[in-house]
Parts: C-alpha cells; sequence; structure tokens
C-alpha cells in the first residue's frame, strides 16, 4: 500500500482478508463497535504513516499576529508552544499551550482574536478505515491536564470553517473533613491529577494486570508497556474475555474528584468555507509577504509563510477564541466552620452556665426565704405560748 512521503508498507492480503471477514462475524455489534475497540494503531505505524497536522498547516495566526512571528528567538513556533501526544486510539495528536512549554497569552476576547488555523488535509493520505468519521477532533482543555479525547466533541471536515468559543471556568471543592476530593498533584506522566484520567488509567491498568495486554494508551508511556507485553488483540479469545469479564465487574476505582478543576466550556458553529475568498486571502497574503521580504530579511518571517500550494476542496479552517475575558469562579464554603463552631458552643455553654447560677441563686433565695418563714413562725407560736 503506498502511503505518503514516499514511504509504503507491503503486506499480503490474501490470507488477511479471511481472518478480517472470521473477526467481523464474532462481532456481537452490528456497527461492530466492539471490533473497533481492539484495533490500536502500532506505535511504528504512527512514525510512518499518522499525518503530521504541522506540516499540513497552511496559515496559523494568534491575535492576528502570524504564529512563527510570536518566537523572539531562533526557535520554530512548532518546538516552543506545540507538544505532540502519542495515543493509540486517535494517533499523532498535538497540543499547544501544555505543561511545560512557554504559554502564549491573550488579554484580547472575541471573534476578531485568537487561535486561527488553515489546514490542508489529502483524504488519499488518510488511513480511516475503522473510523465512522473523517476529519480533526478539536477539543479545549486545562494546560495542564491530559486532554480526554472520548470528550471531543467537536469535529472540522475538510471544506468546512469551524469557530469555536471557549469560556473558562474555575470550581473549587472542599477537603476533608468537610467534603470528598482529591488535592492536585503531578503524576508519573507529568499531568495533573483530574478524576475522569484517572479512571481511564484505572481501567487500562486493571486490563494491563489481569490480561497481561495492553487495551489503550496509558498516558505517554504506553510505548513502554507495549515493548514488555503487547497489544490486546480481539482474535485472542483469551484476552477478548478477559476484558469482557473487567467491563461487567464494574470494580470501582478510588478517583476522586479534583479539590481545584478548572474547565472549558465550548460553543461551535461550521459553515461551508467561502472558496473564493480563501483564494483571495491567500494571494493577497503572499504579495504583501514578497514586499516585506523585499524591504527586510526575517527568517521568521519566512517560515511563518512558507506555504504548500493550496487545495481548496481539502481545507478546513478552525477558529479559537475566548467568549469573554471574565470567567466563572464556583467555591464551596462550609455552612459551620471551625470558628463558628466553637463560638456558637461558648455561646450555648455561657447561656447554660449562665442561667444555671441565676438558677442556683434563685434557688438559695427561695430556702433561705423558706427558712426564714419557718423561723419567724417557731418565734410568733412561743410568744403564744
Amino acid at each position: 500500500v503506498n502511503l505518503f512521503n514516499n514511504k509504503s508498507v507491503s503486506y499480503q492480503p490474501t490470507d488477511k482478508l479471511s481472518k478480517v471477514s472470521k473477526l467481523l462475524r464474532s462481532s456481537r455489534h452490528l456497527d461492530g463497535r466492539d471490533f473497533v475497540y481492539f484495533v490500536n494503531s502500532a506505535m511504528f505505524l504512527d512514525q510512518l504513516c499518522a499525518i503530521d497536522i504541522l506540516e499540513n498547516i497552511v496559515d496559523c495566526s494568534f491575535d492576528g499576529v502570524p504564529c512563527n512571528i510570536q518566537v523572539n528567538t531562533s526557535d520554530s513556533f512548532r518546538t516552543k508552544f506545540v507538544k505532540e501526544i502519542k495515543t493509540m486510539k486517535h494517533g499523532r495528536c498535538v497540543t499547544v499551550n501544555t505543561r511545560g512549554e512557554p504559554l502564549l497569552k491573550t488579554r484580547k476576547s472575541g471573534t476578531k482574536d485568537g487561535l486561527r488555523l488553515v489546514i490542508q488535509m489529502d483524504p488519499n493520505e488518510e488511513m480511516d478505515l475503522f473510523s465512522p468519521l473523517s476529519g480533526l477532533k478539536v477539543i479545549v482543555h486545562d494546560s495542564v491536564r491530559f486532554p480526554h479525547l472520548e470528550n471531543a466533541d467537536i469535529i472540522a471536515l475538510p471544506g468546512e470553517y469551524v469557530s469555536v468559543a471557549a469560556e473558562k471556568e474555575v470550581l473549587k471543592r472542599l477537603g476533608p473533613p468537610y467534603g470528598q476530593c482529591q488535592k492536585n498533584f503531578i503524576d508519573d506522566y507529568g499531568y495533573d491529577y483530574s478524576d475522569s484520567y484517572c479512571l481511564d488509567k484505572c481501567y487500562n491498568l486493571q486490563i494491563k494486570d489481569t490480561c497481561d495486554c495492553i487495551a489503550e494508551s496509558v498516558g505517554n508511556k504506553t510505548e513502554e508497556f507495549i515493548n514488555d507485553l503487547g497489544i490486546c488483540r480481539y482474535d485472542n479469545t483469551v484476552q477478548r474475555k478477559c476484558i469482557d469479564n473487567i467491563r461487567k465487574s464494574g470494580e470501582l476505582c478510588n478517583c476522586l474528584p479534583s479539590c481545584e478543576e478548572i474547565s472549558f466550556t465550548t460553543s461551535s458553529f461550521k459553515v461551508e468555507i467561502n472558496h473564493e475568498f480563501l483564494v483571495l486571502k491567500n494571494f493577497i497574503s503572499e504579495r504583501l509577504l514578497l514586499e516585506r521580504m523585499s524591504r527586510q530579511s526575517n527568517l521568521n518571517l519566512r517560515s511563518a509563510y512558507d506555504r504548500k500550494p493550496l487545495n481548496i476542496s481539502n481545507t478546513l479552517m478552525i477558529h479559537l477564541y475566548l467568549k469573554t475575558q471574565y470567567y466563572e469562579s464556583v467555591e464551596e464554603t462550609p455552612i459551620v466552620t471551625d470558628f463558628d463552631f466553637v463560638s456558637g458552643l461558648g455561646g450555648i455553654a455561657g447561656l447554660f452556665l449562665g442561667m444555671s447560677f441565676v438558677s442556683g441563686m434563685e434557688i438559695l433565695e427561695f430556702i433561705f426565704d423558706s427558712f426564714c418563714q419557718c423561723c419567724k413562725r417557731l418565734r410568733t407560736k412561743r410568744t403564744a405560748d
């Protein structure tokens, strides 16, 4: 099968087709989702076949400034602000503004600013046999947390303009003794704690320890586990039954919600790209670039506009921006604090002691008055006698 970048993989399809048809017949679902669950990309195939999104970016800007001009040093935008994440389910993914890298910061909000990407995707370069969707998945997440790609509900397709507005939310929960939450810490893979990632990792580690194989991605160290165990195979009856038993057992993982969590709610809309405008914009950008380069020699400027020939039908546009400069903060507070409890207890105790003292004095006064009355009656009786 001829792939791209002058790389190829050879195989003998004759003996494989019978195995594939047998696997599909053994699937218990019409859409084959239990079969697709076991279809994971191998690491060497990711390096050989996976599409490098960054190499397919035709145009990139942040707050109206070309991405590479954001870099004041000789480092490129790719090496300074972008990090690659390898996953067995989604192939090679890239994330911008992640931990360990410099952060692009903005004080602007609205549709005029934000991150804009023009990406060219050739359908002939995609290997999407076991995926019902084509295009790119987009998710907005906290920069210090591992992106939970299963929750990505924004899909960008070639020929579409996708606009994504993000709103920041901060949630602070109470820990012991008022509530149950997990204080933040950095795990073995360099990410902050999150309950969704904890559940994912716990489930996959159960499969690893019980079934002696790797079902899905476990952080960025998946390759180390694969070298020792290997990927779970659907045609392996023992491994398949083992994973089914783990699913059915429903063994709980001790994954508490994070005490402090930053999340983003997104709203998006899609429209068809105006091809004529895109061609005109690309033409004007090229002309302006030539004029600026004729006046000054700027290597960053050259690399920022190192464009490929634009194929409009395979081009998609993504625009991510902050909807507002403000964010919503929800913080849990105890109804009764320790100070309130002690002060309330002291007030009640003082009231009780005060009432007890007054009551005691009244009782003593009553006893004294009764004693005086008795003495007075005895004296009156003796006088009468």
